[in-house]
């Protein structure tokens, strides 16, 4: 036998809004609030108990700040955003992203041409599109250009003055003329006329100055070492008053250096030392002076000349001792320095 089960009655309830969730609701009914948010028949908004500042609608989604001047709305045409006096400052919508100032003049603009920034008098300044990078003066004169073929930089008369390539990089002046080239070979800087100044590659680095039609060099660092060429020298200056030394070579092709007004020079150790080796006022000091035994006549002699000779491979008269070369008036020769050997 089946047994019958018997569900309990519920009692009536009355439901406060029977249409909630249903359509055409708030036709029927005045609508809900909760706090200071308000769901009306046409619209959903947030109030700050004074004025509206959230407000979503059949024209779209708003909002404003409390002197109720509408900042933000978002519809199905984009994103527009306004001054407090109305004035549209940013648009995102089908066409793109447009920013402007307070006058509504497009400053910035992104569309399906590129990238576009304008001064407030509609001058477009930077450009980038599917040829490149553009920047412009307020003429609009193209100054910088980055595209497929490198980086180009321009006067306001169009001269290509800067241009960095797979060949390296080129500056030249308003008139064309290549001033540094810095490429596979090395790095160059000559003048207007294609003089050079200055070369640094493989070899080395050398300096230049420009006579009549050549290119002289003036100083040069190679594996060789430092070359210098010049009349003048190499100086050494300590301050501004023309307390300097100088080392040159002469057109007798002697090496001459060049004492500063103190007319000393010195030869110092690591510890600093001055002592080793001094020229002063025309006279030499050292600690001793080594003279190397000659087994022959070293030749080219000159009066004053002294020697040391070893007194059986040469000897120039009196056997191994120092001679000195003197002229007594009969010509000069060696003559033996009175020296006691024991």
């Amino acid at each position: 036998m089946m047994e019958v089960i018997r569900m309990p009655t519920i009692p009536n309830v009355e439901i406060p809004y029977p249409d909630l969730g249903m359509k055409d609701q708030f036709a029927k009914q005045p609508g809900m609030r909760y706090g200071s948010l308000s769901i009306e028949n046409d619209r959903i908004r947030v109030d700050d108990g004074t004025s509206t500042t959230v407000q979503i609608d059949s024209a779209g989604f708003h909002g404003y700040n409390h002197a109720s001047q509408e900042l933000v709305r978002v519809n199905y045409l984009g994103f527009h955003g306004y001054t407090t006096a109305g004035v549209e400052l940013v648009t995102v919508d089908g066409s793109g992203f447009t920013g402007s100032d307070a006058s509504g003049n497009a400053i910035v603009e992104v569309n399906a041409t590129g990238f576009h920034a304008s001064t407030t008098a509609g001058v477009e300044i930077i450009k980038v599109d599917a040829t490149g990078f553009h920047a412009y003066n307020s003429t609009p004169k193209e100054l910088v250009r980055l595209d497929a073929s490198g980086l180009h930089g321009y006067d306001t008369s169009a001269n290509e003055i800067i241009t960095l390539d797979l060949d390296g990089l080129q500056i030249a002046d308003t008139s064309g003329n290549v001033l540094v080239v810095l490429d596979a070979s090395g790095f160059k800087i000559q003048d207007s006329s294609g003089n050079k100044l200055l070369q640094s590659d493989a070899t080395g680095f050398e300096t230049y100055r420009h006579e009549g039609a050549a290119d002289v060099s003036v100083a040069k660092m190679e594996d060789d070492g430092v070359i210098l060429r010049n009349t003048r020298g190499v100086f050494f200056e300590e301050t501004t008053t023309a307390q300097y030394g100088d080392i040159v070579v002469n057109a007798s092709d002697q090496m001459i250096v060049g004492l500063p007004s103190t007319n000393q020079f010195f030869v110092v150790n690591y510890a600093g030392d001055t002592n080793l080796f001094t020229v002063s006022d025309k006279r030499s000091y050292c600690e001793r002076l080594k003279l190397k035994q000659l087994t022959s006549d070293p030749g080219n002699n000159e009066v004053g000349d002294i020697v040391y000779a070893d007194g059986s491979n040469w000897d120039p008269g009196n056997g191994v001792g120092i001679y000195v070369y003197i002229n007594t008036g009969a010509g000069a020769k060696w003559h033996s320095f009175d020296v006691t050997t024991t």
